[in-house]
């Protein structure tokens, strides 16, 4: 095994890329640049390393790298096997059949009742009759303290959940690049590692602990390429049968409800408007609407819509008229985010932002504090996010498995904005602390996990129903974290909210 040097015939990408995530409410707005990336293309079982050279010396790069390959050849990772079948790489097998967990328990805990989430859905509800919102998102939080590390929690999610935008996401914090609040902090000052990476953040420098992302979304926010902008919100659920019978019935009755299909309606009615603010007049169009899709556990229904970049429009300036999606919002949007706010127990955080790779110049990003408006400045276009505070600028590393479209030029001679987005569901998030203030980054043989789940509400809901739907949701990444039996004790007791118990083996 080896790698060989050689020139691409095709210009790269115009700009450097970025890879990060955008919080929903806790103002936060982690990006990075990557000058050095490595390409696995998983039909030919390569691996490709491409050196901009725009951030760092291109050539210097790849000799660090191979420097690097070779010392991790003679360490025996030649020996590392990785599956055919396995995209994530690292386990022959089922990693649930593969390992086991230590005999411990498990902490959980939801931030909402049964009878308190059926509560809020009625409180939702009174707005809907009183003419305030016509469709709105819930949501509920699970916190879980697992022996699983992130990237085992992600293995098996993906394993036994694999999405179009499954992502693993890790920026590491203070406990890996030492405290960053020097005097470098908000100037404006765009640092490199010596491999070419560079990163921005927004938020409170002071309370950047280390945060890892681990997602499975089906759903995709919105993705630009060749000047065309595609949204697909999804809207409507039903659970996976246990045999092609059962399937065929839940697909029928998906497709025939007319709940779904009036919240599916109102919700591709409202990314239409928020993609006409980026978009050329005259070009937004749905060529799709109420498309089953199936996955390992569920079926949803999806609409798309598409329309055509204005050409003036920067992929930052994009990405705040758009946020916060629609899907996890609600109609009108600045009133369905005060509306969610006063019936959601905790915080968001990342929970239903987005996350994926932006195609544009930092430069473009520092000017005018770009990540600071990013993550919210006040103004109704950002009405769900909160207060921009200082920008942070520094070196990050970072790991993200992503299948998401790889970054290719178009054949157009102008250089065009290019990103591709996921709306982040299905995901669990680690950082120190989010069970007990006193958390670490598993030092103690414990992660903290923050599972955000919920559902589209209208007048037509049922309450009930829509608590096992979030529950539901949910139970792909309980099940990842080892929690999922812990978490079923949850709903024997309608008051019940923190249960422990021997995790998962």
């Amino acid at each position: 095994m080896g790698m060989r040097a050689y020139r691409v015939t095709a210009d790269p990408p115009d700009h450097a890329t970025a890879i990060g995530y955008l919080g929903y409410d806790d103002g936060v707005s982690r990006w990075a640049w990557f000058d050095l990336w490595l390409v696995e293309d998983h039909r030919d079982r390569t691996v490709h390393a491409v050196a901009m050279g725009r951030l760092t010396d291109a050539d210097a790069q790849i000799k660090e790298l191979n420097a690097a390959w070779s010392e991790a050849l003679e360490a025996g990772a030649h020996d590392y096997d990785v599956p055919a079948e396995d995209p994530v790489g690292g386990m022959r097998n089922d990693p649930r059949e593969s390992r086991s967990d230590p005999i411990c328990e498990i902490e959980v805990h939801a931030d909402q009742s049964r009878d308190g989430y059926i509560e809020a859905v009625e409180h939702m509800q009174r707005h809907m009759r009183d003419g305030d919102i016509y469709v709105a998102n819930m949501s509920m939080r699970f916190f879980v303290r697992s022996p699983r590390s992130p990237i085992d929690v992600f293995r098996r999610l993906y394993a036994d959940s694999p999405s179009p935008y499954a992502a693993y996401l890790d920026f590491g914090g203070n406990e890996d690049n030492g405290d960053n609040s020097g005097d470098d902090r908000g100037t404006g000052c765009l640092r490199t590692d010596r491999l070419g990476t560079a990163a921005m953040d927004s938020g409170d420098p002071e309370t950047k602990a280390r945060r890892v992302i681990v997602s499975s979304s089906p759903e995709r926010f919105f993705s630009i390429w060749d000047g065309t902008v595609t949204t697909e919100p999804i809207k409507g659920t039903r659970p996976r049968g246990k045999n092609p019978a059962e399937d065929a019935a839940l697909r029928a009755d998906l497709h025939a409800s007319d709940k779904e299909r009036s919240e599916l309606l109102m919700v591709t009615d409202l990314e239409r408007n928020d993609m006409n603010r980026i978009c050329e007049p005259g070009s937004v169009t749905v060529p799709e609407f109420e498309v089953i899709r199936m996955f390992p556990h569920v079926f949803h229904t999806v609409s798309v819509v598409e329309g055509r970049l204005r050409p003036s429009m920067a992929v930052s300036e994009a990405l705040r008229l758009m946020s916060p999606g629609g899907s996890i919002t609600g109609t009108p949007k600045r009133r369905a985010t005060e509306i969610i706010a006063e019936c959601e127990r905790s915080p968001r955080g990342v929970y239903t932002g987005s996350l994926g790779y932006v195609g544009t110049d930092p430069d473009e990003w520092l000017r005018g504090g770009a990540a600071g408006q990013l993550a919210g400045d006040g103004s109704d276009d950002c009405a769900g996010h909160g207060s921009g505070r200082e920008t942070d600028i520094r070196p990050s590393h970072t790991v993200m498995h992503s299948v998401m479209h790889p970054i290719t030029r178009s054949d157009s001679a102008e250089a065009r904005p290019v990103c591709d987005l996921s709306i982040i569901i299905r995901a669990a998030v680690c950082e120190p602390g989010t069970v007990k203030e006193s958390g670490d980054f598993g030092r103690s043989g414990r992660f903290d996990y923050m599972v955000g789940a919920g559902g589209g509400v209208t007048l037509d809901s049922d309450p009930a129903a829509e608590y096992d739907e979030a529950v539901h949701k949910a139970r792909a990444v309980l099940d990842a974290l080892g929690a999922a039996a812990v978490a079923d004790t949850l709903g024997t007791d309608a008051d019940s909210t923190t249960v422990s118990g021997a995790g998962d083996q």
